[in-house]
């Protein structure tokens, strides 16, 4: 157990702002999910997690390059899970590998100690940026209305995860009063993030947050699932407070200022920081973090530095559904990524891919059953951060600390002795 080593905590990335899932699930985050039975949880999942792994859009955004995930499925036999990918229009000719899908694994009680020792194996040999329980229920060995149970189960399972910055998804069941949230011990809300309950009303799904510790999760992500092939699109968002539609002075001094040095508009916080140094300018830190959650969301709406997103743009880019939903905007309906006068890309920054390269060599049977042959991505080396850079024009510094971002590996899973 160490402390905080303070000079490298203020040059480490920070992750405020980006999301895994789209509105729903924030970078590295623990976000739970509940609703009564057949709701459609699971296939939510299901296609989220298929979405991500293969780089197709995302919840109807614009498709980002793969990364990995880690799916454990209690419930569903292949059979089931080969009729949900089917519906979703997956097949053999889909590279799945980046999603390592366990269906009915004998995995130990993720609230012992042996189990999140195991869940610790799996993410050293996936290194994914979500896992994915489903459902809780059947994670853990403990009384599910004990309250000892779920602290159990952080102790053991969760902190492994928020050590290593690993998002993840909790799907859960409602009790008989939907009201009065998740089944069982309350005490299951304490280490969660963020917690969304999931209903359906009329042809839309509706997933409302009831509890947050993230100001910037969206309150309500409304979702409309199509078909030919099946899916679900964002049609608008809830945003809790007002992220980038009405920045203060400061935050449009500091997104200015990075226009003119030639900060790319996805930088992130970290490379705009050193960028900002390297110019001779002290910002603050939360202002800086808002100075790129504007940037991105002018980029993200694709407006120029100053222009306030107001109405709804053709996305030209995606598959034909994603064409089909550009025309439905124009037609009157709000496009995916539109709220009223709201980009849900202002609260929902693209993104971050797994970044990695493939391994190819081949992996021991862990044994588990029901594995549905996943391969791995291992992560670059990390370079050790950006001390000794030493640009000689602000443009340049903006190169180097974005050659910088690109070729930083993601952290191997650490655990504190």
């Amino acid at each position: 157990m160490v402390p905080i080593d303070w000079a490298t905590f203020w040059r480490k990335d920070t992750a405020v702002g980006e999301f895994v899932v789209p509105g729903v699930v924030p970078s590295g985050r623990q976000v739970a999910i509940f609703s009564p039975a057949k709701t459609g949880k699971s296939l939510f999942a299901v296609d989220v997690c298929a979405a991500l792994a293969t780089g197709r859009s995302v919840l109807g955004h614009a498709p980002r390059p793969p990364c990995s995930v880690l799916y454990l499925d209690m419930e569903m036999t292949d059979d089931d899970v080969r009729e949900r990918l089917e519906s979703l229009d997956y097949g053999a000719g889909d590279d799945l590998s980046a999603l390592a899908y366990y269906s009915l694994p004998a995995l130990p009680d993720l609230d012992t100690r042996e189990g999140g020792e195991e869940l610790e194996s799996l993410v050293l040999a996936y290194k994914p940026e979500l896992v994915v329980v489903d459902t809780m229920a059947r994670v853990v060995q403990g009384d599910e209305n004990d309250s000892t149970t779920y602290r159990d189960f952080y102790r053991h399972s969760g902190v492994r995860l928020k050590r290593a910055g690993v998002a993840l998804l909790r799907l859960d069941h409602a009790g008989k009063d939907l009201a009065k949230g998740q089944r069982g011990s309350s005490a299951k809300a304490d280490d969660l993030d963020v917690i969304f309950s999931l209903g359906d009303v009329e042809d839309r799904l509706v997933l409302k947050r009831t509890h947050s510790r993230v100001p910037w999760v969206p309150a309500e992500v409304v979702l409309r699932r199509e078909k030919g092939p099946l899916r679900h699109v964002t049609v608008t968002t809830a945003t809790p407070v007002a992220i980038a539609s009405q920045p203060d002075d400061a935050t449009r001094e500091t997104a200015a200022l990075l226009d003119a040095l030639g900060v790319p508009a996805g930088a992130s916080v970290r490379v705009s920081e050193t960028v900002l140094r390297t110019a001779g300018h002290r910002c603050r830190g939360v202002v800086v973090q808002a100075a790129v959650r504007l940037r991105k969301a002018r980029q993200g709406s694709g407006h120029a530095p100053g222009h306030t997103p107001g109405h709804a743009r053709r996305d030209t880019t995606g598959h034909a559904s994603d064409k089909r939903a550009s025309a439905q905007a124009d037609e009157g309906e709000v496009c995916p990524g539109h709220s009223g006068t709201q980009f849900i890309s202002e609260v929902c920054p693209p993104v971050s891919p797994l970044r990695g390269i493939q391994d190819t060599t081949p992996k021991p049977d862990t044994g588990h059953k029901g594995f549905l042959d996943p391969k791995n991505l291992t992560p670059e080396d990390d370079d050790g951060g950006v001390e000794g850079d030493s640009p000689t024009s602000s443009e340049g510094g903006a190169r180097r600390a974005e050659e910088h971002e690109r070729q930083r590996g993601r952290l191997a899973f650490e655990v504190s002795p």
